[in-house]
């Protein structure tokens, strides 16, 4: 948010359960500077004792809000995304090597994000994936894939990138409990 002195005014906004909000000013930058120095103070703040992640993400993508946080016209959110739980699966994602393993496909990469954020069918995973944010494959895109990730050599290449993440070797036993599947 801008000041009348043409500043930055950096603020972190608490919401509560009821609706309850309260906004904490960190201070007001002049320069680019004073911007980051203000920037890495809100995430020192809101990391409190948890340890970090590793992930250089931008807190500017988790949602658009409009208004003047004043009592007259209170902060309205009018767009919202899961941002760092987002760019947190899709690192892992990437460092496990499912992305090589499935070729860059972007369908595929969308349903793993689905079922970790809620395990949910083909079509409520489009649902699920708006309400964090992201963006997916149509139904039909979905439905016409799905023979492909069903196929021996797909199954093997997850299977082997995964293997080799966990370090399970050719003589290992894996026991999993699918009861609720």
């Amino acid at each position: 948010m801008t000041t009348a002195s043409g500043a930055t005014a950096v603020q972190i906004i608490y919401s509560y359960g009821g609706g309850a909000t309260s906004m904490e000013h960190i201070g007001s930058a002049h320069s680019d500077t004073e911007l980051a120095a203000l920037k890495a103070e809100v995430a020192r703040r809101l990391q409190g004792d948890q340890l970090e992640l590793g992930l250089d993400l931008d807190v500017t993508d988790i949602s658009a809000v409009r208004g003047t946080g004043t009592e007259e016209q209170p902060w309205e959110v009018t767009a919202q995304r899961s941002g760092y739980l987002l760019d947190a699966i899709g690192t892992a994602y990437r460092a496990i090597g499912l992305d090589v393993a499935a070729g860059s496909d972007d369908v595929f990469a969308g349903l793993v994000t689905a079922r970790i954020l809620q395990p949910v069918s083909e079509y409520d995973s489009m649902r699920r994936l708006a309400e964090a944010g992201a963006t997916s494959a149509s139904y039909s895109t979905i439905k016409s894939r799905l023979p492909r990730y069903a196929t021996d050599e797909f199954r093997d290449a997850v299977t082997s990138v995964c293997a080799d993440h966990a370090g399970i070797g050719p003589t290992s036993l894996v026991l999993c409990d699918v009861t609720t599947l």
